[in-house]
């Protein structure tokens, strides 16, 4: 493991320096067969539950899925490392990754599962790094997302988290906007919008139009209008649902950062 090991002093280092050297083994051993492949290599911290791991398996599935049908020119499979052989807390496990990203070949993203619902620190999640000179790494709070708002939005924080990796940044979210009965709605909220979806629900108080909708708005740049050419922010009650199919202008992203590197 990377230098600043909390476990050094334990004995649980050199379990774990082995444990990635023998991880990072079978990995290359595979992706690298093909010049195109892309690994994602999905972490599952130790308090990750099968519920946790179910939910990053589909996200994972979908995106491979998705780079299959809309990504020319590279595949993506994926891959579960379980325990997770890296630390949880965000300013040590960003410590390490730079320690330990120049060593690694830039055609992967390691994927940190995390399961705590008070974790303020990691919040739902947040990119290390982008795909390019080394590997991508990027954190996403599973546990958190799926006790707070549910599986649907854990899916697509996955997903968009992932996407941070390549590039893929909030305004390439897609949102429905429309009316159901009397009500104004936000509708299939996509992966990239999910957590920066801006709504003015009788829930936010008089005169806020700063609801969010999980429970934990998204601390990044919120976008003035979404790749559906939906103004974020206007005055809907509520937001209806999720789905996991990513926007045209994030794969867009994806393509465009993948083919530039």
């Amino acid at each position: 493991m990377p230098g600043a090991d909390p476990d050094a002093r334990t004995g649980t280092a050199r379990r774990r320096r082995e444990a990635l050297r023998s991880l990072e083994g079978r990995r290359f051993g595979s992706a690298r067969r093909t010049a195109t492949g892309l690994t994602l290599v999905v972490h599952l911290h130790d308090d990750c539950s099968m519920a946790d791991r179910r939910a990053a398996t589909v996200a994972a599935r979908s995106l491979s899925e998705g780079f299959r049908d809309r990504v020319d020119g590279y595949a993506l499979s994926w891959t579960l490392a379980a325990p997770s052989v890296w630390p949880a807390d965000r300013a040590t496990l960003r410590r390490c990754w730079a320690d330990a990203v120049r060593t690694y070949g830039g055609d992967a993203v390691h994927l940190f599962l995390l399961n705590d619902p008070g974790d303020y620190g990691n919040g739902y999640g947040h990119r290390i790094e982008r795909v390019g000179d080394g590997d991508g790494a990027t954190v996403a709070n599973v546990g958190a997302a799926r006790y707070w708002d549910g599986s649907a939005v854990a899916r697509n924080l996955v997903i968009h988290e992932v996407l941070h990796a390549f590039d893929a940044d909030h305004r390439d979210g897609a949102v429905a906007y429309e009316r159901r009965g009397g009500d104004r709605v936000y509708a299939d909220a996509s992966p990239m919008a999910t957590a920066y979806v801006r709504y003015a629900g009788p829930e936010c108080g008089q005169g806020v139009r700063a609801c969010a909708d999980t429970t934990w708005p998204g601390t990044g740049r919120v976008p003035g209008t979404f790749s559906a050419g939906t103004a974020n922010g206007q005055p809907a009650e509520r937001v209806t649902g999720h789905t996991d199919r990513v926007a045209d202008a994030a794969w867009a992203s994806v393509q465009a950062w993948l083919d530039g590197n």
